[in-house]
């Protein structure tokens, strides 16, 4: 009896046995009936096992449809602890080696930095923390505004974006003299979160030190 003579039900099982991800995908991509019946499969395995770890990977590369995939099936709109993402299956099945990232970043802070307003959007939308910082304290807010990624700075701040936060070195995401920061006020109150405070002045060295 051929593989592909077996019923829908004893193929689930099967793909079920396998631990790669990798495997999975080699199986899925056997032909289109293995696809269709595996693809929300691997989705729901790389959920459950490997810590939605794919999801920055979407991020990172504007990937949406991934995104959207993997968040249906559960994944962590925060998701942050990714020192390697590792071997993986994507929107379009393939079997690609991911990215390496060591920054702490969640998915939101590569996808505001990267200028991918769809997924800043989806992501702010399925719960995404918008004052989550990576491990040199930046914001998604301040990795736009450093990208210059203006329309997904407007989004960030009209979502409660924290424009006065400040990063290790101890900047302000907007600071008063920064050329978008009326702009952004306004954007802010148009939705209904007020006026900003200033953002006052830097620390110095003596008060670090105290």
């Amino acid at each position: 009896m051929l593989l592909l003579d077996l019923p829908n039900e004893l193929l689930a099982y099967i793909a079920e046995t396998l631990d790669l991800e990798r495997d999975i995908s080699a199986l899925a991509r056997t032909n289109a009936r293995l696809h269709n019946l595996l693809s929300d499969y691997l989705y729901e395995n790389h959920v459950k096992h490997h810590g939605s770890s794919a999801l920055i990977w979407a991020a990172y590369h504007g990937r949406i449809e991934t995104a959207q995939k993997l968040l249906d099936k559960g994944a962590d709109a925060n998701v942050q602890v990714c020192p390697t993402i590792g071997y993986t299956t994507y929107s379009d099945l393939s079997y690609k080696p991911a990215e390496t990232t060591y920054e702490g970043r969640t998915p939101l802070l590569w996808a505001a930095e990267k200028g991918h307003e769809a997924l800043v959007k989806l992501l702010l939308q399925s719960g995404a923390g918008v004052k989550m910082e990576d491990q040199n304290e930046q914001t998604a807010l301040q990795l736009a505004v450093d990208a210059r990624q203006r329309a997904v700075a407007r989004m960030l701040v009209a979502n409660g974006a924290d424009m006065n936060a400040r990063d290790f070195a101890d900047w302000p995401a907007v600071g008063l003299g920064h050329p978008w920061r009326e702009e952004l006020v306004e954007v802010r109150i148009s939705a209904g979160l007020g006026r900003p405070p200033p953002p006052g002045r830097r620390r110095d060295a003596y008060e670090e030190n105290t």
